[in-house]
C-alpha cells in the first residue's frame, strides 16, 4: 500500500510503498519509537519519531488545519474503521498543498575562533 514520507529538511513529501512492518515506519522517520496523531476525520495520521526542538533535529513541518508542529521527519497512512493500517485518503498533491516547513537553527555555545 502506499504512504507518504514527510521529510522537512528537503522540505518535500514524497509517496513510498508500505508493507506493513513498523519498523519500517522507525526506520524512515529515524527513531526507535512513533507515535501517532490523526490528521483528518477520514482516518489519515502522521506518525512522527520522538523529538523536540531541543534535539538535533534540523528541521519541523506542520500540516495546515492542525495545530501540532512536528520535529523530524514523518510518515502519513490511513486507519481504516477496524483500527487497521490503509492508504491514506489524501493525494500526494493534496498532502503537499498542505505543507509547511520551518529550518531550526541549533545554538552553538562553545565556538571560540582565531
Amino acid at each position: 500500500m502506499k504512504g507518504y514520507l514527510i521529510d522537512p529538511l528537503e522540505k518535500r513529501v514524497r509517496e513510498f510503498n508500505y508493507d506493513g512492518d513498523q519498523e519500517k515506519i522507525c526506520h524512515l522517520i529515524g527513531s526507535d519509537f512513533f507515535d501517532t496523531c490523526a490528521i483528518n476525520d477520514a482516518g489519515d495520521a502522521v506518525y512522527v519519531g520522538e523529538f523536540s526542538q531541543d534535539d538535533e533535529m534540523a528541521s519541523k513541518f506542520k500540516i495546515q488545519g492542525h495545530p501540532q508542529v512536528f520535529f523530524g521527519k514523518g510518515v502519513i497512512l490511513g486507519v481504516d474503521e477496524d483500527g487497521m493500517t490503509c492508504e491514506p485518503s489524501m493525494t500526494l498533491e493534496e498532502i503537499r498543498s498542505m505543507m509547511t516547513y520551518k529550518a531550526l537553527m541549533k545554538q552553538l555555545n562553545d565556538i571560540s575562533g582565531p
